[in-house]
């Protein structure tokens, strides 16, 4: 390695003065006119006609309509039912079975044994000679050119573009709206009330009686006495061989043989019981509920409607009138100025270098190898398989076949019929007796009155002030500031280079595989 010496660009950073155009605010007067409205308030007089509601009242005869009940008789039919056994004939179906055989044919499976011929590959090994190419590497030195950048600074002059204010004057007009107040003719409309009589109709509920017919059941059964089983003996005694059939006597044994076997009998006689034996009668009864029932009744009320009158009257209106107004004002504007300055600029020249490098390439070269190569040799072999046959064979079974049969069998059903039968019911009628009766019934009439009332009015009126505004404006101001700018310099910087590699009779250093 070689240590060498180079040029390097290095970034710097400098203070320089630079100058600045800012901007400061300057405080500024001016004087406007300016037009207000001013309220004025009028105290005024008037009529107001208004509606005022009276009570009155009046006689009305009306129609009530009164119920008085009174004892009808009335005789209706019921039907009592009657149950009658009859006897008719149907048809069953009896289902009879019998033994019917049958063929069928059924595939029995047998074995066999048969002989193919197929061909087998046995590996033969035999010895070949095979050449083959290997990449030997050699080291080569080269000689080429690169380019090289050397940085170079220059001076050069820039030209830049500053926005300088300008303050301008300028006129123009607006619209000023200056109240007008006129007297307007105006109509409304205003609502007179009227009674008007009118005949309308209503529904009205009267009590109506109506006799119904209901099912009642009944048990008209009866008492009766029911014979109930004898308890079972006690079980056998072992010394006499079991009780007699007839209970409290020993099969031949004395009392004092059986024991407790002899007086678990005790009585063996029936008991009787008393069990109610219930007979369900059905018969109708009659029974009278009052109904509600709805009528139609025509009825005179009165209603009140109000009629819409129009009536006129004078009304102040205040219209703002335009009128075109010229005023002054300030704007300012920007104008673009432009300046020069000096600004140092960094280039890099290209320049061409030769240097020197190595180089490894591969040669190829042809070696012989002696390889195994495997052959498979066909060859024709015997063998036997087994195969699976069916052949068809005949064979008979028996069957169950079920066969139906119709027969003609009687049979008993009962059937229940309705007799008619008259019977007389007293029941309560509901009759409507009307019934003349007055009241007092109060209503109210709308009385037109009118009355003196005081309302204000209030105008406004335009008056003319002068008012100063101050206003604040920015003033240019030129001014020295310090930057901090980058600068590139270039720099000397030491380098470790590789020696270039020295000439021999044999091998490089560097490549120490080629050497033999």
């Amino acid at each position: 390695m070689i240590e060498q010496t180079i040029m390097v660009p290095e970034t710097v950073t400098e203070t320089r003065k630079v100058s600045v155009t800012e901007y400061q605010p300057q405080t500024q007067e001016r004087k406007f006119t300016v037009q207000r409205l001013v309220p004025k308030t009028e105290t005024k007089t008037r009529e107001v006609t208004y509606n005022e509601m009276e009570t009155q009242t009046r006689e009305e005869t009306y129609t009530v309509n009164k119920q008085v009940m009174k004892t009808v008789d009335v005789t209706y039919t019921v039907m009592v039912p009657v149950t009658e056994t009859k006897k008719g004939t149907r048809t069953v179906n009896q289902t009879n079975w019998k033994d019917v055989e049958k063929e069928t044919t059924v595939m029995v499976p047998h074995t066999e044994t048969k002989t193919a011929k197929r061909i087998v590959h046995t590996p033969s090994w035999k010895d070949v000679e095979q050449s083959y190419t290997v990449m030997v590497p050699q080291t080569e030195t080269k000689t080429a050119k690169r380019i090289v950048h050397t940085p170079s600074w220059k001076d050069v002059e820039q030209s830049y573009t500053v926005m300088v204010p300008q303050t301008e004057t300028k006129t123009a007009k607006r619209i000023v709206h200056t109240p007008s107040w006129k007297d307007v003719e105006q109509t409304y409309t205003v609502l007179v009330p009227q009674t008007e009589a009118k005949t309308g109709t209503r529904q009205v509920q009267k009590c109506v009686p109506t006799v119904k017919t209901t099912t009642v059941c009944e048990d008209k059964g009866q008492w009766v006495q029911q014979e109930i089983a004898a308890p079972a003996c006690a079980p056998a005694a072992p010394a006499c061989g079991g009780c007699a059939p007839a209970c409290g006597a020993c099969g031949g044994c004395a009392p004092a043989a059986c024991g407790s076997y002899a007086q678990a009998c005790g009585s063996c006689g029936p008991t009787m019981r008393w069990v109610w034996q219930s007979n369900i009668v059905q018969r109708e009864v009659q029974y009278t509920v009052n109904e509600m029932v709805c009528s139609t009744e025509e009825y005179t009320y009165n209603v009140t409607t109000c009629v819409p009158q129009t009536q006129t009257r004078t009304v102040k209106v205040c219209e703002m009138v335009p009128s075109e107004q010229e005023y002054s004002y300030n704007v300012t504007t920007c104008v673009p100025q432009t300046q020069t300055r000096t600004v140092k600029v960094c280039e890099m020249v290209p320049s061409e270098q030769e240097y020197s490098y190595n180089v490894t390439t591969c040669v190829p070269q042809t070696q012989t190898r002696t390889v195994k190569v495997c052959e498979m040799v066909p060859s024709e072999q015997e063998y036997s398989y087994t195969v699976q046959a069916c052949h068809p064979e005949t064979r008979k079974y028996t069957v169950k076949v079920c066969e139906v049969v119709p027969v003609t069998e009687e049979y008993e059903y009962q059937v229940t019929t309705c007799k008619e039968e008259t019977k007389t019911a007293q029941k309560q009628v509901c009759e409507i007796v009307p019934e003349t009766q007055t009241r007092t019934v109060s209503f109210q009439v709308c009385v037109p009155k009118t009355r003196t009332e005081e309302y204000t009015v209030t105008t406004n009126e335009c008056v003319t002030e002068e008012k100063t505004e101050t206003y604040t404006v920015n003033v240019p101001v030129c001014v020295e500031k310090e930057v901090q700018v980058q600068v590139c310099r270039m720099v000397e910087k030491k380098v470790m280079v590789p020696a270039p590699a020295p000439a021999c009779g044999g091998c490089a250093p560097a490549a120490p595989a080629c050497c033999k």
